[in-house]
C-alpha cells in the first residue's frame, strides 16, 4: 500500500525518505474510516456478491470475481481498472535453487508449464496473463506444439529472451483481463 500511496502523491514509490513516508501515512490514514477489511481471500467473494463496491485487488482476483458474479447471474458487474497515476506491478517467477536435489526434474516441470497449451489453460483458469508468446501460440496462432515452444533447459537469460522475441512477431498487449 505504501508504494501505491507514494506513487499517487507523485513521489518515488520506493522512497525511504521519512518525509515521503509520512505523507503516504497521512494519506492512508485518511482512507482508514472507509476500509471494511483487508482480507485478500475475502475480496473475491465480497466483490462477486456486491458486498463491496470498490476494492484494491490483484487483476487475477478481479477476473475471478467477475466470473463468479456472471455465473451467479446476480446483476453484479465487476470491472478492473488501473489508476491513471499508475500502480505497482509484480511478476511470478519459477526458479531452480542452485542446490536442488534434482534440477533436471525441476527444469522438466518448468518446460511443461511453458508449453503453450499448459500456460493458456493456467491463464484461463486463474485470469492472469502469462507469457504472451505461449498464449498466442496456443490460443491465437495454431499448433500448440509448434516452433513457438519455449524451453527452460540450457537457456541463458539472453537466449530465453531471443526465444520469446522469435515466438512473438507482432505480439500485442491485450486490454483488461483476457481469456486466451
Amino acid at each position: 500500500m505504501v508504494p501505491i500511496a507514494l506513487n499517487y502523491l507523485g513521489l518515488d514509490p520506493y522512497s525511504t525518505k521519512q518525509e515521503d513516508l509520512d505523507k503516504a501515512k497521512d494519506l492512508l490514514l485518511t482512507l482508514r474510516p472507509y476500509i471494511r477489511h483487508m482480507q485478500s481471500g475475502q475480496l473475491v467473494a465480497d466483490m462477486a456478491s456486491g458486498q463491496l463496491c470498490l476494492a484494491m485487488m490483484w487483476s487475477g482476483d478481479a477476473g475471478i470475481a467477475a466470473a463468479r458474479a456472471e455465473e451467479a447471474n446476480n446483476g453484479i458487474a465487476v470491472n478492473y481498472s488501473i489508476p491513471r497515476e499508475g500502480t505497482i506491478i509484480s511478476f511470478d517467477t519459477m526458479a531452480v535453487p542452485g542446490d536442488a536435489p534434482d534440477p533436471e526434474q525441476a527444469l522438466a516441470f518448468i518446460d511443461y508449464v511453458l508449453e503453450p497449451k499448459t500456460v493458456a489453460d493456467i491463464s484461463n483458469h486463474v485470469f492472469l496473463r502469462q507469457r504472451q508468446c505461449c498464449c498466442h501460440a496456443a490460443g491465437r496462432r495454431g499448433d500448440p506444439h509448434g516452433p513457438e515452444r519455449l524451453s527452460a533447459r540450457g537457456s541463458s537469460r539472453q537466449a530465453l529472451r531471443r526465444q520469446v522475441a522469435a515466438a512473438t512477431p507482432g505480439a500485442r498487449a491485450y486490454p483488461g483481463v483476457d481469456r486466451v
